[in-house]
């Protein structure tokens, strides 16, 4: 993904996937899960999200949105929703 905010509207699986930008610092970018099942959200690798490494990536559950902002050089922090 590209843009700033983005909207998965299908996501045809459990576990589909995105894959966030490069990480520069003091980038974000929000994804908003409005499909019916969780995706996998992946960096580019080596950067990680909150810890986790891109290759593994973090789940984004149905109907929730997160902004990830790019806290460090390839240290991507996720803030979701309730």
């Amino acid at each position: 993904m590209t843009a700033t905010v983005n909207t998965v509207s299908t996501a045809s699986a459990a576990a589909a996937s995105v894959r966030l930008g490069l990480c520069v610092p003091g980038r974000q970018q929000t994804v908003a899960n409005l499909g019916a099942n969780s995706i996998q959200v992946f960096g580019t690798s080596p950067n990680t999200i909150n810890g986790v490494a891109s290759a593994t990536g973090v789940a984004q559950a149905a109907g929730k949105i997160a902004t990830y902002f790019c806290t460090g050089s390839g240290n991507w922090t996720r803030l979701l929703s309730n």
